[in-house]
């Protein structure tokens, strides 16, 4: 019997205890909750879609001369950025034309770029890219961008003094096209 009446003032004292603790919980004023920002990485880098192809056209015996230079492109990469990057260029390889299995060197083009509309931002620039098969950096950017445009220039000089003189040969006047990609890439910094 003794047993039992310790087990009870022990079931007693607990549901006591239980309570207790059950008041001092339903008193409390205040407590806390952490709260999180996570910033994620987003870069994304978009051609001009209404630029998605540049045409350096050799019409004239001055072009063959002095090759083409100067085809600007306004506004022709528009960037997003959640911090600091770089914006590199490269060619998937030589301009080719399948028609007549001539070449011209990738590296006969340079690309040039600048601040585009509205850019007021002090980004590195690298004057006077030339185009090959490996990724150089042409732009970069400590701060973050929304919307940030920049203008390229492609540059075709190599043409010059005749170089291509021999590279058409094609009847009805039509020209011999060559093309290349290039392709532009946004990295963290």
């Amino acid at each position: 019997m003794r047993t039992k009446k310790f087990f009870l003032v022990a079931l007693l004292v607990t549901i006591g205890l239980v309570s207790v603790n059950s008041a001092k919980a339903q008193n409390k004023k205040s407590d806390e909750v952490t709260v999180k920002i996570n910033l994620h990485e987003i870069q994304s880098l978009v051609v001009n879609p209404a630029q998605k192809t540049v045409t350096l056209d050799y019409k004239t015996p001055d072009d063959y001369k002095d090759g083409v230079s100067s085809k600007e492109q306004k506004d022709h990469l528009s960037v997003f950025s959640t911090g600091g990057f770089d914006i590199s260029v490269k060619s998937n390889g030589n301009f080719n034309n399948s028609a007549t299995n001539k070449k011209i060197n990738a590296s006969d083009v340079k690309i040039i770029a600048e601040a585009g509309s509205g850019n007021k931002a002090s980004d590195r620039y690298q004057r006077n890219i030339t185009l090959g098969t490996s990724a150089k950096t042409l732009i970069s950017s400590t701060t973050g961008a929304r919307d940030r445009k920049y203008t390229i220039t492609y540059d075709n000089k190599a043409g010059k003094d005749d170089n291509y003189l021999s590279f058409y040969n094609t009847k009805g006047g039509k020209p011999n096209v060559f093309t290349a990609q290039v392709t532009y890439t946004i990295a963290p910094k």
